[in-house]
């Protein structure tokens, strides 16, 4: 089975539209649909903004359905020259950029309990995921995508983070669920489609191109669906 997580309708219904078989399940107020896309048993669900909110979607979706790999799916900033709106970033490993205790002498964004400040992606749904994209012939990048509770829209925030993680592009959830499925040793991936630069137009450029950018990333996600179960079928 394949989880698939989005904070947001737009990042998740051209998958759900194509569930066949669907059941829905309420837990946490989180809607859980289960069914199969194209074929491969397939559980979807919104999570709802920010890193609580991812944590306890995918916490709840590991014990219920236990997939075999999550994928976080949906809308960035970039971080980097080389994305720009509608371009994809992929995930290589994921760091939460607002967990400070550098007061206490320990690297911004490390988590204590893990003894890291960056989660590393599943290899071979990263894998999947690249040949998904290169196929798909739209411009990417791979590295770090970083998470905070905060839509990033000032340049200055957006450098510093670009300065302290090295990262690529900025979003809200994918940390809390990479640290979730690291924590349950639950293989996953994060792919982002770019929606804003991340600067001072931010707010603007994200409510006229989100919901395209997201159509990039679920097409992508589609594709990895289908992908990653006929090379798991093939090991068999």
């Amino acid at each position: 089975m394949i989880g698939i997580i989005g904070s947001m309708k737009i990042e998740i219904d051209g998958i759900i539209d194509r569930m066949e078989e669907k059941e829905e399940t309420v837990i946490s107020g989180i809607t859980f649909a289960k069914g199969l896309v194209s074929g491969v048993e397939t559980v979807v669900a919104i999570c709802g903004t920010g890193k609580v909110s991812a944590s306890v979607c995918t916490q709840t979706m590991i014990m219920k359905y236990a997939p075999d790999v999550i994928i976080n799916t949906g809308v960035a900033g970039s971080l980097s020259e080389n994305l720009h709106i509608g371009d994809i970033a992929i995930s290589e490993s994921m760091v939460q950029h607002d967990v400070d205790i550098s007061e206490l002498g320990y690297a911004l964004g490390y988590l204590c309990e893990l003894e890291l400040v960056y989660l590393p992606v599943d290899p071979k749904a990263k894998k999947i995921m690249v040949e998904c994209v290169e196929n798909a012939g739209v411009n990417y990048e791979i590295g770090v995508i970083a998470s905070g509770d905060q839509f990033i829209s000032a340049q200055a925030k957006k450098d510093a983070i670009k300065s302290n993680f090295n990262a690529i592009a900025c979003e809200m959830e994918g940390g809390s669920i990479a640290q979730t499925c690291y924590m349950n040793q639950t293989p996953f991936c994060i792919i982002r489609a770019i929606s804003d630069e991340a600067n001072g137009e931010a707010s603007i450029d994200y409510t006229i191109f989100a919901s395209k950018a997201a159509k990039n990333a679920i097409n992508i996600t589609l594709e990895f669906i289908k992908k990653f179960n006929a090379e798991n079928s093939e090991q068999e």
